[in-house]
């Protein structure tokens, strides 16, 4: 009766530990493009998915539609699933910083 009893608590215990743990790393990227974009904002979508706010200076890489020159910034929105992937992203600006 003793190690049944002994047995329950350990296996409570292990449970309990192994319900604790955080999550790991489900994925990870750099978004962007080559010349020194930054988010500014994430937050997470009712899609599971994410949205991400920032700036973006170039026309490569992630980034298509860039207005200006690498001197000039735009704002840079970009909508991905649940595993990262872009579903669709934007430039928005002129021809001078929009930040």
């Amino acid at each position: 009766m003793n190690q049944r009893f002994l047995l329950l608590i350990v296996f409570c215990l292990v449970a309990h530990l192994i319900k604790a743990q955080p999550p790991g790393i489900l994925w990870q990227r750099a978004y962007g493009s080559t010349d020194g974009d930054g988010p500014k904002a994430v937050r997470e979508t009712a899609d599971g998915g994410y949205i991400i706010a920032g700036v973006s200076y170039g026309n490569d890489n992630d980034v298509s539609g860039h207005h200006t020159t690498a001197v000039f910034s735009d704002a840079w929105i970009v909508k991905l699933n649940s595993a990262g992937a872009i579903i669709w992203q934007r430039s928005l600006g002129g021809g001078i910083g929009d930040h």
